[in-house]
């Protein structure tokens, strides 16, 4: 798997990506990572903290960042996305 990293973004601006047949909210930040990250010809499995982690459990949430340096650690690579481009 390939670790996501990226900068969250204002909540208000939020979104809607499939994952596994299901619809997520996910801030518009994320959903530009994803789009522009992605393979238009294979899948690509990556690990995404705000998809990953249920945050809407503490104590899931705060169990899963204690493990996220095991996490980013194990990822074939981490991708940093700054955000999308000025131009």
């Amino acid at each position: 798997y390939e670790a996501i990293s990226y900068v969250w973004g204002a909540a208000e601006h939020s979104t809607k990506v499939i994952v596994n047949n299901e619809r997520v909210k996910v801030r518009q930040n994320l959903h530009l990572a994803l789009q522009s990250l992605r393979y238009q010809d294979s899948a690509r499995t990556v690990w995404v903290d705000a998809i990953c982690i249920n945050q809407n459990n503490n104590k899931e949430r705060s169990h899963q960042v204690d493990l996220m340096r095991n996490i980013y650690q194990g990822a074939d690579q981490v991708v940093v996305w700054l955000g999308a481009s000025a131009e």
